[in-house]
This record gives structure tokens, C-alpha cells and sequence, in this order.
């Protein structure tokens, strides 16, 4: 970046833009109303189905197609965006697409959108304090990131665990913070009123999210705190369970044995096999124990020859 006059300036291809010919975060009412227009144009461009509702110029979509608009290469985090909310047709489209060098898009005159981008960037790096990071927005998946949080979206575990692993702390605690207020909007546990990290309603929603099972405490303090409504979402989905458990009791022949909770061991057994995933050799002894013959037949040739080079391995080494 070079200074000129006092005012810092950008040299794209030879072509200097000054930030201040780029349009600011604070947006006023009618440069809302141009980004709705364009986000609308880049819409119909894509194929965007006509039942997806968001038109709000912060949407991640928005950005998704500005960027591919630019002929700028998808980052995994934005074509999963597409596929997690449908958008087939239009992820398709953009795949499609020639990748452009900036030169190219100097010559295309799209320099000064593709500067707006970068200043974009910037902002929301110093909003969020991800101030350290240098790479290159084009390909940096922290830019979709940050525009996700700064619509709304909360971010998902991939992501949550990229800011881990790329040391975005200060970052990292205000996607969770930001986590953690859709989730209790989700789960009905808004009246809640702490809403620090700390707090034991966000494991025990950031659970419900991933629809794993709560501990028998968890579904305490749920009841101790009053928070029924989330407590019904919990339920629900235990229910979901059981009826699965009930359906695979039957499919494998295990209807005898009188378990109905699936915090039985039998429940993650019929699991296994329904995904036809090996037993391990204590799985196949706790089948063996409970006289669960039929269900026993079920175990492929191959786990069993796997369990049965893992008895031979313990025996080996005991023998040592």
C-alpha cells in the first residue's frame, strides 16, 4: 500500500483506487437498495431457487456469488454453504466457471469491486480483531467466516475448529459467544440469562445441536433452571431414539431382550451393525452374555476375523 496526498491507495494492475471511492460498511438507504438490486441480478444469474427467501445484502450467499461472480475460486466452507442449504443448481453454475487471473479482471473493469471485496475484509477483520491475519482474502476461509457472523449464521464445528487451529482466539470466543445466543434461541433457552462460555447450557445445547445424548445431570440442572421447553427438545429427540432402537431390536433379532433405553449397550451394538461397522471383541462378548444368538449370526466373517485376530493378539501378549 502506498501513501499519496496523506490518503493511503491502492495500485491494482497500475490502476490506483483510493478507499474512499469504496463504498463503507455503513451503508446508507440507497446503497442498500443497489446491493438488494445486485444481489437479486446475481441470483437470477446463478439459478437460485425461487423459494430461498434471503435478500439481505449480508447474507453469505451474497457473498458466495459476488466472489464467483469475480470468477474467484470457491473455498471448501462456501461450496459446503451451498450444498448444506440446497443450492445445487447453483453451486453447479459456479463450478463452471473460469477462474480469473486479476489481470483479467483489470481488463474486465471489475477492479474496483474486486478492491471493495478486500476493503470489506478488512473491516470485519478489525471488528472481529483478526487483525494479525495477512494472507490473501481470495483464498483465506476466514473472509466467509466473518461474514457469517456478521449476518447472523452462527459458525459450524469445521470452522469453529479452523479458527482453533489458526489461533483466532479473540475471534474464536465471538463466534462462540455468537454460537451459543442462536442456540439458545434455537432451544427455547433465551430466558436464561447467563450467557457466558462458562455457563452449563451451552455444552448441554452445543449436545442437543449435535443430537447426542445428555448425562442424567445435564437433564437436571435442565429441570433445576426451569428450562422445560429446551428439556422438551432433549425428549423429543430421545424418543427419535428409542423408536430407532425398537426398529433395530427387530431387524436384528434382538426383540428378547427387554432393554427399551438406548443408554443400553445393545443400542450402540445394532448401530454398529446397521452401519456395518465391526463389533469389538467386548460387543461380541456382551451379545454372547445376553444370549442374543440371532443377532450374534449378524456379525460379518470379516469383524469376526478381526475380533478373533484381537483375542490372539491379547493372548500373545499375555503369554510374554
Amino acid at each position: 500500500m502506498a501513501l499519496f496526498g496523506g490518503l493511503s491507495q491502492e495500485n491494482f494492475g497500475g490502476l490506483v483506487i483510493f478507499p474512499s471511492e469504496l463504498e463503507d460498511l455503513n451503508m446508507t438507504d440507497d446503497e442498500v437498495k443497489k446491493r438488494e438490486q445486485h444481489f437479486a441480478t446475481l441470483k437470477s444469474k446463478y439459478q437460485v431457487r425461487s423459494d430461498y427467501e434471503d435478500s439481505s445484502p449480508s447474507s453469505p450467499l451474497y457473498f458466495i456469488l459476488r466472489k464467483a461472480d469475480l470468477g474467484i475460486e470457491l473455498l471448501e466452507f462456501e461450496l459446503h454453504w451451498l450444498k448444506e442449504h440446497k443450492l445445487h443448481q447453483t453451486s453447479q453454475l459456479i463450478l463452471q466457471k473460469r477462474v480469473r487471473s486479476s489481470g483479467e479482471l483489470l481488463r474486465l473493469g471489475r477492479a474496483r469491486e474486486y478492491q471493495q471485496m478486500k476493503v470489506e475484509f478488512s473491516n470485519l477483520k478489525s471488528k472481529y480483531e483478526a487483525t494479525h491475519y495477512i494472507l490473501r482474502w481470495q483464498t483465506s476461509p476466514l473472509y466467509f467466516i466473518l461474514c457469517k457472523l456478521d449476518s447472523g449464521y452462527p459458525p459450524t464445528d469445521s470452522e469453529m475448529r479452523w479458527l482453533t487451529d489458526n489461533h483466532f482466539t479473540e475471534t474464536l470466543a465471538i463466534a462462540k459467544n455468537s454460537h451459543f445466543v442462536a442456540l439458545k434461541a434455537k432451544y427455547q433457552a433465551s430466558q436464561y440469562q447467563d450467557s457466558s462460555l462458562s455457563s452449563p447450557l451451552y455444552p448441554i445445547l452445543t449436545r442437543l445441536e449435535a443430537k447426542e445424548r445428555l448425562s442424567d445431570e445435564q437433564v437436571s440442572w435442565l429441570k433445576s433452571n426451569e428450562l422445560f421447553e429446551t428439556l422438551a427438545f432433549f425428549q423429543q429427540q430421545e424418543s427419535v431414539r428409542e423408536a430407532l432402537f425398537a426398529k433395530l431390536k427387530d431387524k436384528y433379532q434382538a426383540t428378547q431382550h427387554s432393554a427399551s433405553s438406548v443408554s443400553s449397550p445393545l443400542y450402540q451394538i445394532l448401530r454398529n451393525l446397521d452401519a456395518s461397522r465391526p463389533l469389538n471383541v467386548s460387543e461380541r462378548a456382551w451379545l454372547k452374555e445376553h444370549d442374543l444368538i440371532e443377532t450374534h449370526h449378524y456379525v460379518s466373517p470379516r469383524t469376526q476375523a478381526l475380533c478373533f485376530s484381537d483375542i490372539q493378539v491379547s493372548r500373545f501378549a499375555l503369554s510374554r
